[in-house]
């Protein structure tokens, strides 16, 4: 009754594994499973807690319940929001890293995503021109305020205000009230001293 658990496959307590079983790497067998005689799961499987594998799990699947059968999950999608400020590539791929999908958003649409981000380098003035000009400021806010998920990376984050004097006043998103200022030279020497 060999078992064969290959690199990095991990195994909860109170897991049985049959006879004649092979696990290849960097699959998780969650706590309390049990995996029945001649059963073959593939790599970088998870087989939920309590789950009782009755027949063979091809590679990247995931699997519950009794008998485990494959979870259905779809995907989760990610707007990722072009300022045309920022390193956009760096958002998408940081996103692609956790199995989402990821779309990039350069004007005004109805689309359905999931979760939003909005990154953003460089000045106010411009990024809110920008979105005025592709009315993605009208996507943000009305994103914003029906409650998605969503994650503002600097300047993405700045425009949530009124306003800003960066480069003259310029309005913001208006979502948060207050405005961005620049912090006074005096106060970043009390700091450091």
């Amino acid at each position: 009754h060999d078992c064969v658990l290959e690199d990095n496959v991990q195994v909860g307590p109170g897991a049985y594994i049959g006879g004649n079983v092979l696990i290849k790497k960097n699959s998780f067998i969650g706590l309390g499973s049990r995996i029945n005689n001649n059963i073959k799961i593939g790599e970088n499987c998870i087989v939920g807690s309590g789950s009782v594998v009755i027949k063979n799990i091809k590679k990247n699947q995931k699997f519950a319940g009794i008998p485990a059968r494959k979870i259905w999950k779809k995907k989760i999608i990610v707007g990722v929001i072009d300022t045309g400020t920022s390193n956009i590539k760096s958002v998408y791929y940081a996103l692609e890293q956790n199995d989402v999908k990821v779309i990039e958003i350069k004007k005004f649409k109805q689309i359905q995503i999931d979760a939003m981000v909005v990154p953003g380098v460089g000045s106010f003035k411009y990024v809110m021109e920008r979105l005025k000009k592709t009315k993605l400021d009208e996507f943000i806010t009305q994103k914003t305020t029906k409650g998605l998920p969503s994650l503002f990376i600097c300047i993405g984050m700045q425009i949530l205000f009124s306003k800003s004097f960066e480069f003259g006043e310029t309005r913001g998103l208006n979502i948060f009230k207050g405005n961005v200022i620049k912090i006074p030279n005096e106060f970043n020497k009390k700091k450091l001293n």
